[in-house]
């Protein structure tokens, strides 16, 4: 947080409170929005698990026939 510059052969430090709000507010946002994406990725993967236990589904049987064929061999 602070901040240094060089003038002549003098050094000089300064740390400004508003910069570290912004340093702190700007992190606090990125995370939110980082947040929110893994929420949307959660989301449109319960969907696509819901979408695939749908299709794999069989009404005629067909699956569970060949399951059981499966493990009498």
């Amino acid at each position: 947080m602070v901040e240094t510059d060089k003038v002549g052969i003098g050094t000089f430090f300064w740390a400004l409170p508003s910069k570290g709000f912004q340093v702190r507010k700007n992190l606090i946002e990125d995370y939110e929005k980082k947040l929110a994406t893994v929420k949307a990725d959660i989301e449109k993967t319960g969907t696509d698990i819901e979408k695939a236990k749908e299709e794999r589904a069989s009404n005629d049987g067909e699956r569970e026939q060949m399951i059981e064929d499966l493990k009498a061999a």
